[in-house]
């Protein structure tokens, strides 16, 4: 019987809001979902779903407000108070993107189940042979290539450009980066997304935003999604429904990040020195299939087959049990509308609201947002634990919906903002604007209660 009483745990940094798989020694006293103070330079760490895909959420906020924007171009107080969001959300952001490359970077946090090797080649391909804009958006289930061309072409007056090439700063350029090895390689790429992320330029409107940041960040989802085991992606209807209360120790997702982990351990300890690209190599149990045949130029405007495609989206069982993804990867802004005047038995909308559909439910890969938004990428889907106060004080558990599907994030983070606007507001009808919008929060929150997304 193995000594090793260790359980795999996926915490969260109260410091960057990043999560990380890691095995916890009794000891620590860490418990699964919970979160720390920051991670301790001497633990282990495992980058799988929903590591990366948690920064989503700050790419949600950032689009969605300047989607707001936009509809209300001519109104500069508007914008000064709601860029304060826009910077909040940057600011995390950089906090997410510089500990994940410190992290990589030092070897205390590993890719599980990924072949570097590939993930270098990927990127070098992406940036030299490019890709069809309209192949990555459907791949990803996103609108946001194209969108970028679309603008480009009506400023210009030219013809969209359907292929988009990843641009490295001048400082990352592939002349300067193309030798380095995988990990090196790897860590450079994810400075490029940061550096770009942390450029005032990139903040001028949502096609700025999009153009010089999210690509690139999607981008390196993609890559990272075609590069990794399928069994780390979380995918496995096992997995889903991850809590402090539920054991996940015999799930698929953490039954392989436990046996990752060691591995990486085991490999470690005898040869510190061994090349990253070996060790997260040995990790992988099966070669992945997303988007190969795309990255190898073989299948032209053709998607590839994705895993998530083939899951069942019919909500079968309690709401923990399926809306409820492998690990509340994006939550949602917090918003607190308990302070507001809660209009007295206010009817709630009656009759049927429409299914989830595609792309919004327990399979409905992460991926960021955007208006016109369908099903978001290939891995994991995005998860639960995006909470926040409803007007009688329960807690909204929303999945991937809350940031992947626009029609619930924008409205929802309207009303936010209305609500944060009027509690300053000297207007006398202030009052009135509020039970307006209160209004618009019952029968929302009716709606997400009939869709079975609203926890009693």
């Amino acid at each position: 019987m193995s000594s090793d009483h260790r359980q795999v745990v996926l915490l969260k940094s109260q410091h960057t809001l990043n999560r990380f798989y890691t095995l916890a020694p009794p000891e620590r006293g860490w418990k699964n979902a919970e979160e720390i103070d920051d991670f301790p330079p001497d633990v282990l760490l495992g980058i799988a779903y929903p590591c990366l895909e948690d920064g989503l959420n700050d790419f949600a906020v950032i689009r969605s407000t300047f989607e707001t924007l936009d509809s209300f171009p001519d109104d500069q107080e508007l914008r000064d108070d709601l860029m304060v969001m826009v910077f909040e959300a940057r600011d995390t952001l950089h906090r997410r993107l510089s500990e994940l490359r410190d992290r990589l970077e030092s070897r205390q946090a590993h890719f599980l189940g990924t072949d570097l090797n590939e993930f270098k080649d990927y990127a070098v391909t992406l940036a030299t042979k490019g890709n069809i804009r309209r192949t990555l958006d459907n791949m990803m289930k996103l609108d946001v290539y194209e969108s970028v061309a679309l603008k480009e072409a009506e400023e210009s007056g030219t013809t969209p450009d359907s292929m988009y090439y990843y641009e490295f700063l001048p400082e990352n350029t592939l002349d300067k980066t193309r030798d380095l090895p995988p990990l090196e390689f790897v860590v450079r790429l994810f400075n490029d997304v940061l550096t770009s992320a942390e450029d005032e330029n990139s903040y001028q409107s949502k096609y700025h935003f999009d153009k010089y940041v999210f690509q690139k960040f999607i981008a390196l989802m993609f890559i990272n999604y075609a590069t990794t085991d399928p069994i780390f992606y979380g995918t496995n209807k096992a997995d889903y429904g991850v809590s402090a209360g539920k054991d996940m120790s015999e799930t698929p997702l953490y039954i392989a990040v436990g046996e990752a982990l060691r591995e990486i351990e085991r490999q470690l300890a005898e040869d510190p020195n061994r090349p990253e690209e070996e060790i997260t190599k040995a990790t992988m149990h099966t070669h992945p299939t997303f988007g190969h045949e795309m990255m190898e130029g073989a299948a032209g405007e053709e998607e590839s087959p994705s895993p998530w495609d083939e899951l069942d989206l019919t909500p079968q069982g309690s709401t923990e049990e399926v809306l409820s993804e492998p690990a509340a990867a994006f939550e949602a802004p917090p918003f607190d509308l308990s302070t507001q005047p809660s209009p007295a038995d206010s009817p709630a909308q009656e009759g049927p609201y429409p299914p989830l559909g595609p792309g919004v439910g327990p399979t409905a890969p992460p991926a960021g947002s955007g208006a016109g938004t369908t099903r978001p990428p290939a891995p994991p889907p995005t998860a639960v634990g995006a909470s926040g106060g409803t007007p009688d004080g329960r807690t909204l558990h929303l999945p991937n919906a809350s940031v992947t599907h626009q029609r619930l994030m924008v409205p929802l983070n309207s009303i936010t903002m209305a609500v944060q606007l009027l509690k300053n507001s000297s207007d006398p009808m202030a009052s009135a604007y509020a039970q307006m919008l209160q209004t618009s929060a019952d029968a929302l929150q009716a709606a997400l209660k009939e869709w079975g997304i609203l926890e009693e």
